[in-house]
């Protein structure tokens, strides 16, 4: 599991958090968690007190072998001082041996040069329109699956609420280099 760049998109109340609550049942018991929390949706399984995002990255940029989970991405990568330090931290991932899941609401919101520093991309559905993500992507593999997803948008089985772990076979995985 260590070494691994992972981005979940969704819209919110798309299951992005209960599918994360249920990768995380993968980590290993002995590997470091931490958790930006926000909104402190994962108060059970990181009780620790809320900081702000800049005491935040500053703690996580030195750990290693540690499972980080950033819900609301989008804060990290809207100054120069942060987007650097998220980037530095993604690009020594599997150095440093640490599973990092940034967690974004749109395409949009996701730097255009980040799909070049995560392996997996996990697309839930999103409001953004086919020029959202060709703009950041182009036509690949993220463009396909994006069109994947949004092509049962009104399918209840298959994009439920990810309360039923069957569900994430029918999530969309891209792999890096897409």
């Amino acid at each position: 599991m260590a070494g691994i760049r992972h981005i979940v998109v969704g819209f919110s109340g798309c299951g992005k958090t209960t599918f994360t609550k249920e990768l995380l049942k993968a980590k290993p018991k002995n590997m470091p968690l931490v958790v930006y929390d926000i909104n402190r949706e994962y108060t059970k399984e990181y009780p620790k007190p809320f900081i702000g995002f800049s005491e935040f990255l500053d703690n996580v940029s030195e750990m290693e072998n540690s499972y980080m989970i950033f819900e609301e991405a989008t804060i990290f990568f809207d100054s120069h001082r942060t987007e650097d330090d998220m980037k530095d931290l993604l690009v020594r991932a599997r150095h440093t041996g640490n599973y990092i899941q940034l967690n974004f609401h749109s395409f949009s919101s996701i730097p255009k040069y980040i799909k070049n520093l995560v392996d997996y991309m996990t697309i839930f559905n999103t409001g953004d329109s086919e020029k959202d993500v060709t703009d950041k992507f182009g036509k690949g593999k993220i463009y396909d699956a994006f069109l994947e997803v949004r092509s049962h948008s009104n399918d209840p089985e298959y994009l439920k609420g990810a309360n039923n772990v069957s569900i994430y076979r029918k999530t969309i995985f891209v792999y890096g280099g897409a």
